[in-house]
């Protein structure tokens, strides 16, 4: 049963920034909860997201490798990622931006801001979104 939720990925090797962001982001969202880049590409087989929100640093296949292998599948080309990680340097920002990234944040963390996620997410968000991020 569709309950009109936008559907929501968030991809991380660690169950505690699953479980946070899971819970931060389910009153809004239908949001599934994956533990590596393996499990990502099979899940795409079956649903394909209206958001990715992705760890950088995960073992056996990072982020960056992920978000090229979404960016080169039609079926996937077009889903937003948005990087949450720890890495923030501005090499990496910049790296995970130039692969694709919609938008990266530094700090991992999700709170009320990241509610909103993307423009696109929600259309009673879009304008506050967009007024927010005018800077």
């Amino acid at each position: 049963m569709d309950d009109g939720r936008k559907t929501v990925f968030l991809v991380d090797d660690d169950m505690t920034n699953l479980t946070v962001g899971k819970n931060v982001l389910s009153e809004t969202y239908k949001v599934f909860t994956i533990s590596s880049g393996a499990l990502l590409l099979e899940m795409l087989r079956v649903t394909v997201p209206d958001l990715i929100l992705l760890d950088i640093e995960m073992p056996v296949m990072n982020g960056y490798e992920i978000i090229k292998k979404l960016k080169s599948d039609d079926r996937t080309a077009q889903v937003p990622v948005i990087f949450l990680t720890a890495k923030s340097d501005s090499a990496s920002e910049m790296e995970g931006l130039s692969l694709g990234a919609v938008d990266y944040n530094a700090s991992g963390y999700l709170g009320d801001e990241e509610k909103k996620l993307h423009p696109n997410m929600r259309r009673d968000d879009k304008e506050q979104w967009t007024q927010q991020n005018k800077r």
